[in-house]
């Protein structure tokens, strides 16, 4: 019988638990994407606090990702050690981190995982306006989402994409 507070392993991803933070929005980065002292103390706590692990809150990967103030975005190399810092504070209590946000291109992600100790990503919009995206990817069909981030999936009825027919 699966228990709650056991540890379980997906891949090589370890989990102390079976709880996982999923991600927010905290809107609290700065204007050029780098973390606040409020993110690397609210991920300090979730860490501390026991969860199993954490899913970031929306993260860009371009320069142009802006959809909203305070959103954080790793789109220059000069933004590395702040992110370095925060994943390897979440480390530090045997918390694994999963990114979320921003990434519509199969090479991008592939590259991410490649290049970085994040071991699994977290598509939201891409899989909203193409549900089977992630099989026409692995048939080497199609490598780039058509989703645009224009967000009007969330006020769409049962959050579907408004351009998705």
């Amino acid at each position: 019988m699966k228990k709650l507070f056991e540890p379980i392993q997906i891949g090589n991803l370890k989990l102390r638990n079976r709880l996982v933070r999923s991600a927010t929005w905290e809107g609290i980065a700065e204007e050029d994407g780098s973390i606040s002292e409020n993110t690397y103390e609210i991920n300090s706590e979730l860490a501390e606090g026991g969860v199993g692990g954490i899913i970031t809150g929306f993260t860009g990967v371009m320069a142009e990702d802006h959809y909203f103030d305070g959103m954080m975005r790793l789109c220059d190399d000069s933004l590395i050690p702040q992110y370095k810092k925060l994943t390897d504070m979440i480390h530090a209590e045997d918390c694994p981190v999963i990114a979320v946000g921003g990434f519509r291109s199969l090479d991008t992600m592939e590259a991410v995982l490649e290049q970085t100790k994040i071991s699994l990503l977290s598509l939201s919009r891409p899989l909203l306006c193409e549900p089977d995206l992630p099989l026409k990817m692995e048939r080497n069909e199609k490598t780039v989402s058509k989703c645009i981030s224009c967000n009007r999936c969330y006020s769409s009825p049962s959050h579907k994409c408004v351009f998705r027919r």
